[in-house]
């Protein structure tokens, strides 16, 4: 995939995710006295943030823009994009007496997409170079650089696989 594609997904993605956490945001205000309705928009305000930070680290790590990465993020911004379909559509009086079902439909889609973007991310090929004799080449410093990233913005658990892997072979190699 070309840089300037995977920035533009990238920045598209990023772009409607901003929106639809502003259009939530005056919403959580207008509508902060229908408690059904405000904890359904509170949990997509919390996801939205969460797949905000992962996007922003997409976006800064080069390494991370692969094609699967990518292909990920294109079916998240089919998810954003029926999110501001159904936000711009809601009017006062169809919130407040409203089923908060499809906000909360909606959020399970959003959460169920930023987790095939992080796997696609922990499964990244990032840092390794492959040669023409069947060899592959780590780079330790880039994948420990990536990985520490990843533990801090999606979670412990959550880090690169070839970290691990690396990990293993380090301490195999110290027996």
């Amino acid at each position: 995939m070309a840089d300037f594609e995977a920035l533009e997904v990238v920045a598209g993605v990023s772009g409607l995710s901003r929106t639809a956490k502003r259009l939530i945001n005056r919403f959580h205000e207008a509508y902060k006295h229908y408690p059904h309705i405000k904890h359904a928009l509170d949990n997509c305000s919390d996801e939205l943030t969460r797949l905000i930070d992962i996007i922003y680290l997409i976006e800064d790590e080069d390494v991370l823009q692969t094609a699967g990465v990518v292909t990920a993020l294109t079916k998240l911004q089919a998810v954003e994009v029926a999110l501001l379909r159904h936000l711009k559509t809601l009017q006062q009086g169809e919130l407040s007496r409203g089923n908060p079902k499809k906000i909360e439909d909606i959020t399970k889609d959003l959460d169920r997409a930023k987790s095939d973007v992080c796997l696609q991310i922990q499964t990244a090929p990032v840092g390794l170079t492959f040669t023409t004799n069947d060899t592959v080449i780590a780079d330790a410093k880039v994948i420990n650089r990536i990985d520490s990233l990843l533990l801090r913005f999606i979670g412990k658990g959550q880090g690169l696989k070839i970290a691990s892997l690396l990990s293993e072979w380090d301490l195999q190699a110290k027996k």
